[in-house]
């Protein structure tokens, strides 16, 4: 019964708000949590172990180990929100030098 949920919480709701891969988390600071603001969100694999996770108590599973479990990433740092560029206007590629 838990895995079925657990499956049917993947098709409902992780699924529709990480619809690809994002290497990089882009933070306004170099310290994740607080006051700090997340620009952009990665999606990696660790995303998804890591979501699953956080799910499942609510699902009625139950862990006996509360070792915590940490994510080997790099985030980027930018004090304001990134831009889109289309990289297929030579005007645009030209304007990021």
């Amino acid at each position: 019964a838990i895995v079925n949920a657990l499956c049917d919480w993947v098709v409902s709701e992780f699924t529709p708000s990480h619809p690809g891969y994002q290497l990089f988390d882009v933070l306004d600071a170099p310290q994740a949590g607080g006051a700090t603001r997340t620009w952009v969100s990665a999606c990696v694999c660790d995303t998804f172990v890591h979501a699953s996770l956080r799910q499942l108590p609510s699902l009625g599973a139950h862990f006996t180990s509360q070792q915590p479990l940490y994510r080997n990433y790099v985030p980027l740092i930018s004090p304001s929100a990134p831009e889109r560029v289309d990289l297929s206007s030579a005007a645009e590629r030209a304007a990021l030098n």
